[in-house]
């Protein structure tokens, strides 16, 4: 069985002609992967530079957000899916900049183990596909995932046999589960009554300042029904994984936005995980200053907007959310920074908080 599904990868591979876009080839198609005994049948893309020698020898491999499928318009069109999800973020620019670059639709897992397995395996025949097309071993490869492909990309950096010589993760999960589910407790509860308490009492549960109120109405009305659900079932809202430790074993940059009420609060805790593991020589955390969960200028935003409006959000609230501040700047140098810190040794910035004005590069 699994020599047939290796066979069917291929042949899905064979039976899609690259398509040359200026001076990258691009081959997207579904692809069959056996995990842990289970078959899988994912869309993908995999770009690369048409010439060998404009290949700067690394892979990147995306993780996109949330679950993997549909990518939507404000008004529910549906504009793509999510392989290529986080082209906008950072794939362009990494071919851009003489890389390969493969992502997967994981359609259907989240940030989860079996999302990491995935992920592993597929990262696996990303590197066998590379070199068949451009002749030699890949020298790096790169783990960058957003979200929930965040939390993907913080178990990698965590996993003693992580296939990844570099993780960058953007505004990831996983940060801390105990705070996390504490936290999503104390928005499901005070949401319902939020034009009852002060913005300073609630700023305080949720973990971002009273400047960030004009975002608090997706996750405060997302954990408020998650909550009533729960109580519903008698769940927990628990995933059942492990939790992160901070221990990670490759270099690693973080990327997150002070204005984000999905997971912020948890990234800072998990910086304080970092620092208990002795690993903070291995870790960078970039702050940037007034940027939500997504990026306004991240065509996913399109996508929360649906998703706000099927909610009952209003209009003012759906507009809100394009208005915070761009981390894509640091997200884009932080991967520069990544390959020279595991290619050559040459230390990234320290910790910071930034604005989406200023580089990280030197």
């Amino acid at each position: 069985m699994v020599r047939r599904n290796f066979f069917a990868a291929w042949l899905a591979f064979a039976f899609v002609a690259p398509v040359l876009a200026g001076d990258v080839h691009e081959e997207r198609a579904m692809i069959a992967l056996d995990v842990d005994g289970k078959s899988y049948s994912k869309r993908f893309v995999l770009r690369y530079p048409d010439d060998p020698a404009s290949w700067n020898g690394r892979l990147v491999i995306g993780a996109h957000g949330g679950s993997g499928g549909e990518n939507h318009s404000r008004d529910g069109q549906v504009i793509g899916t999510d392989e290529v999800s986080l082209d906008d973020v950072v794939g362009d620019h990494a071919v851009a900049h003489g890389f390969a670059y493969a992502s997967i639709d994981r359609d259907g897992i989240g940030g989860s183990t079996e999302g990491l397995n995935l992920t592993k395996a597929f990262a696996s025949r990303m590197r066998a596909r590379v070199f068949e097309k451009l002749g030699r071993e890949v020298d790096y490869t790169y783990i960058v995932g957003l979200s929930m492909g965040g939390a993907i990309a913080r178990y990698a950096a965590e996993d003693q046999t992580t296939p990844f010589d570099g993780v960058l993760i953007i505004v990831g999960g996983g940060g801390d589960a105990t705070a996390g589910r504490e936290r999503s407790k104390k928005m499901a509860e005070l949401w319902p009554l939020v034009g009852e308490v002060s913005p300073a009492v609630y700023a305080k549960a949720v973990g971002t300042p009273v400047e960030a109120e004009r975002f608090w109405p997706f996750m405060g009305a997302s954990s408020a029904r998650r909550g009533e659900r729960n109580n519903s079932t008698g769940s927990s809202g628990a995933s059942g994984r492990e939790d992160t430790t901070g221990a990670v074993v490759v270099p690693t940059i973080e990327v997150a936005g002070t204005y984000d009420d999905f997971v912020y609060p948890e990234i800072l805790v998990y910086k304080e995980k970092v620092r208990g593991q002795g690993a903070s020589d291995r870790h960078r955390l970039y702050e940037v200053e007034g940027a939500w969960h997504i990026s306004h200028d991240d065509d996913a935003i399109s996508s929360f907007q649906f998703a706000g409006s099927r909610m009952g959000l209003s209009e003012a609230t759906l507009d809100a959310m394009a208005t915070g501040a761009s981390y894509l700047p640091a997200v884009r140098d932080s991967l520069l920074l990544l390959d020279a810190w595991v290619s050559t040794g040459e230390l990234p910035p320290p910790d910071r908080s930034l604005s989406e004005s200023t580089s990280l590069l030197p």
